[in-house]
């Protein structure tokens, strides 16, 4: 695996996830609300901390809007050309990381790790791509590395690499 630039060639799968599952946005926004109300709340009812309280948002609330913004732009894109898979991480990575056809060992469809979105390591997945719950691709690859990549779109996430891989051979 490496990173390229320049994609050429005809698209076999091309895919743009993003952060929008209902549950995490909730929880978001609930998080910031509590940030911002029980300090002013507890100051109050106390009569006292008031300045405290206040000091502590100006800390807390452009921190908490920065995290909402990065949830809500960053996208994971997923590409399939006859070559291999493209995907990066916007605006975090201009570069798409590769995996040459060639360097596949097999690909599995399995299930996503359960409430485990972004991109990490996760024993027994390697390194993992995803934007919600669901299904995606665990490719093995030569020299036993693992990358789990995400999609919304399985089947044609699977039929893309499939022909990807006929092509190889």
């Amino acid at each position: 695996m490496n990173r390229k630039k320049e994609i050429g060639g005809p698209v076999l799968f091309s895919e743009t996830q993003t952060f929008r599952v209902k549950w995490l946005w909730v929880l978001l926004i609930s998080c910031m609300l509590i940030a911002i109300f029980l300090p002013l709340m507890i100051a109050w009812i106390n009569k006292q901390g008031l300045k405290e309280a206040v000091l502590s948002l100006l800390i807390t609330v452009p921190i908490e809007t920065v995290v909402l913004y990065l949830f809500y732009v960053v996208k994971l894109e997923t590409i399939v050309r006859k070559d291999g898979v493209y995907y990066r991480w916007r605006p975090f990575f201009t570069k798409y990381n590769f995996i040459a056809g060639s360097d596949i060992e097999t690909e599995i469809v399995d299930d996503g790790p359960i409430l485990s979105y972004g991109f990490h390591f996760i024993l027994g997945y390697g390194w993992v791509h995803n934007t919600g719950p669901g299904k995606g691709i665990r490719f093995n690859l030569i020299g036993g590395k693992r990358i789990f990549i995400g999609s919304h779109d399985i089947n044609s996430f699977q039929l893309a690499v499939d022909k990807m891989i006929t092509r190889r051979n």
